[in-house]
């Protein structure tokens, strides 16, 4: 009996063309823009998230180690002013209020640390939430490192080779149609899940 009816409701739902429609037709046409418009809106970010200036604020010598490679980047790079603070307090309270987007803080023995050859410390304060800080950040304090350690093995006389162990070249061998593979397998689950959402819902009301 209930078998019965249920082969009956499911015949006159598959015959309503509005049903069709909002199972299979409007799921293949919207979900794929949906996707593009999400992931266009989300490059645009990234985007513009890389190229803004952005402001750091520095508890540090002005003519120190940390200050000078910042000067010293490349002009592409440079897309950063800096400003200095006397304490922690301030600096976070301008981060918090978005008056400047990274924080960088330093003890006052971290010059002499950083010449007796030893790990200095160095703290890095930033708002995780805003998109591309965190990378931002990241590619600064990497610039600084390498000079640091290259200044390092230039004092104890080693040549960056010798303490190069691996060179690793990364080589993709995929085709182009198994990287295009690759992305519809991405894509094709979310599409399918819209279709049982949609699918389902019809009926079910």
């Amino acid at each position: 009996m209930i078998f019965n009816i249920f082969k009956k409701e499911l015949k006159e739902t598959l015959r309503d063309r509005r049903t069709i429609m909002t199972m299979i037709v409007i799921p293949i046409l919207l979900f794929p823009i949906i996707l593009n418009v999400f992931s266009g809106i989300s490059s645009k970010f990234q985007n513009d998230a890389a190229n803004k200036e952005v402001f750091i604020g520095i508890i540090a010598d002005k003519d120190g180690f940390i200050s000078k490679e910042l000067n010293l980047m490349p002009k592409e790079s440079r897309n950063f002013k800096i400003l200095f603070y006397k304490d922690t307090i301030d600096l976070i309270k301008d981060l918090k209020s978005d008056s400047i987007q990274i924080g960088i803080y330093t003890n006052s023995d971290f010059e002499m640390t950083l010449k007796s050859q030893k790990p200095a410390p160095l703290i890095i304060y930033l708002n995780e939430t805003d998109i591309g800080i965190q990378s931002r950040a990241k590619s600064y304090i990497n610039h600084i490192e390498t000079k640091a350690r290259q200044q390092r093995l230039s004092e104890l006389k080693i040549e960056q080779s010798k303490v190069t162990p691996l060179m690793a070249i990364y080589k993709n061998i995929a085709t182009e149609k198994e990287m295009i593979g690759k992305i519809a397998g991405g894509i094709l689950p979310y599409i399918f899940i819209a279709f049982g959402f949609a699918g389902c819902m019809y009926p079910a009301i």
